[in-house]
């Protein structure tokens, strides 16, 4: 994943003028939680991508320590609560939304919904629209956690 959140953060910045900075996190515990406080107190957003499924796995672990330390718009890449399937690696990381693309999109939604005004998202935090696909993205920072 480490890959390709380097090919993400490389599209962010020739494509969209957005710096990000790239992390491993090899572990979810222990967890760097200074260095997450960090990257928060620096970047306008924070996007993690895992090959692991979003529920417990690096994001919720990210999203716990920034949400109590240093709230700031997080944006998870990971596996959906569903049954996978087996298979050659490349196509299962893009079938299950995990490739380059899938990232970059992410960083770029983090980037929109830190941009969006005071109560334009609903009840469950999540943005009702972001315009990503109509070129109207802000200049910033996103970094990209993998």
């Amino acid at each position: 994943m480490v890959s390709r959140c380097l090919e993400a953060a490389e599209i962010l910045q020739h494509k969209h003028g957005l710096n990000a900075t790239v992390v491993e996190f090899h572990t979810v515990k222990p967890l760097d939680e200074e260095l997450l406080v960090a990257l928060a107190s620096k970047h306008q957003a924070i996007v993690t991508a895992e090959e692991h499924s979003v529920i417990g796995g690096l994001g919720g672990a990210v999203s716990e320590v920034l949400s109590s330390r240093r709230p700031v718009v997080v944006e998870r890449v990971g596996i959906a609560d569903c049954f996978t399937e087996s298979g050659p690696y490349s196509p299962l990381l893009e079938a299950y939304g995990l490739g380059t693309q899938h990232i970059t999109r992410a960083a770029l939604r983090a980037i929109c919904a830190n941009q969006e005004p005071a109560g334009s998202r609903d009840h469950s935090g999540t943005s009702r629209e972001v315009p990503v696909e109509q070129g109207r993205v802000p200049k910033g920072r996103a970094p990209v956690a993998g």
